[in-house]
């Protein structure tokens, strides 16, 4: 019997943080070189974290985080949902897991006090994450940074929601002008 939870990072229990990260150097490998991810990464990210697992007993089906942040865009603070770390464990795929937890994200996300919400995807879930209400920020100059490296465009797509009135009136400014996120999600 699969069992829907949500945890914050500060009740989270030992088992979730260690399989999470296990199945994040699975799905999203380090580039060569760099070290994979470790209980100290994990436990460093500088957002605080909403993680929103399936469970089937102690092995994660799917998975989705939503990290929050504020960002300054054209002079104005915004306070930003990153989707991120969406994952169905490769045997449960095609299931319909996944949409059940980006959907679960997605309300969520919807019923906070966000102004925006962002995700990184590659362009073949585009369809996926559209039929749950995300858009395509069609904005070539979005910048990431990651640990110690200089900045770098984003070359992924980026969709997102605009939630608060706010950030619904100025669409225009998160098109036309350069967004930086800080660090990577």
């Amino acid at each position: 019997m699969y069992k829907l939870v949500r945890y914050d990072d500060n009740n989270m229990p030992q088992f979730v943080k260690t399989a999470l990260l296990d199945l994040y150097n699975q799905f999203f490998p380090r580039k060569p070189g760099k070290p994979p991810r470790s209980l100290e990464w994990f436990n460093k990210l500088s957002q605080m974290r909403t993680c929103f697992l399936l469970l089937d007993n102690q092995i994660i089906v799917s998975h989705a985080s939503i990290l929050r942040k504020n960002i300054i865009h054209a002079k104005k603070k915004y306070k930003l949902a990153g989707l991120g770390g969406v994952l169905t464990r490769f045997e449960y795929q095609k299931k319909g897991y996944g949409t059940q937890i980006v959907k679960l994200a997605t309300k969520f996300i919807n019923n906070q006090d966000f102004d925006i919400a962002v995700l990184f995807c590659h362009r073949n879930k585009e369809a996926f994450y559209r039929q749950n209400g995300w858009e395509i920020l069609n904005n070539d100059s979005i910048v990431i940074e990651e640990e110690n490296t200089h900045p770098q465009l984003q070359d992924e797509l980026t969709m997102i929601q605009y939630i608060s009135a706010v950030a619904k009136g100025d669409k225009a400014l998160f098109e036309d002008k350069p967004i930086f996120f800080g660090e990577s999600w």
